[in-house]
């Protein structure tokens, strides 16, 4: 469901289950709401801060179907970003950033009980994916499990 405000879309719930996105068949036992803020695309979503895992976005790529450039910067600090596009996982950069973090990241993979993921650069790229359907938004999510944290993520408008 989107909410409409005044300057077009600004928010759209997402149907979580368990920490889980639901995306059809909502569970007897009840959901939660979370509320994500809007994005347009080739508009810069920022995050500067402590850890977060994830920050979710939900960018508004309206109808066209085309390549989607997507331009990233973790700066030092590991970040990974993943972008889902009609459910399906079609951007993951692994953790991108200085390698120097790679024993605090090992160790609070492990705390939250996941395992080692390697660090790589540079911490500034661009990637793609195809917008193949007239799905007029995807989600972003971008983990950072350190302290101290931040990234700029700007998810380009689909080119025909």
């Amino acid at each position: 469901v989107e909410i409409n405000g005044s300057g077009g879309y600004t928010h759209a719930v997402v149907v979580l289950a368990g920490g889980n996105q639901v995306w059809s068949d909502v569970p007897k036992g009840g959901v939660d709401i979370v509320s994500l803020p809007v994005v347009a695309c080739d508009s810069t979503a920022t995050y500067t801060g402590g850890e977060s895992f994830p920050t979710e976005r939900v960018i508004n790529l309206g109808a066209t179907i085309g390549n989607v450039d997507t331009f990233f910067n973790t700066f030092d600090i590991p970040d990974k970003i993943i972008i889902e596009f009609d459910g399906v996982e079609v951007v993951n950069t692994g953790y991108r950033g200085d390698m120097i973090y790679q024993t605090a990241l090992d160790a609070e993979l492990a705390s939250r009980g996941l395992p080692p993921e390697t660090i790589t650069s540079p911490s500034a790229d661009t990637v793609s994916f195809v917008k193949s359907t007239a799905t007029t938004t995807c989600l972003l999510k971008v983990y950072g499990p350190l302290p101290s944290t931040s990234w700029n993520v700007s998810v380009g408008c689909p080119v025909p």
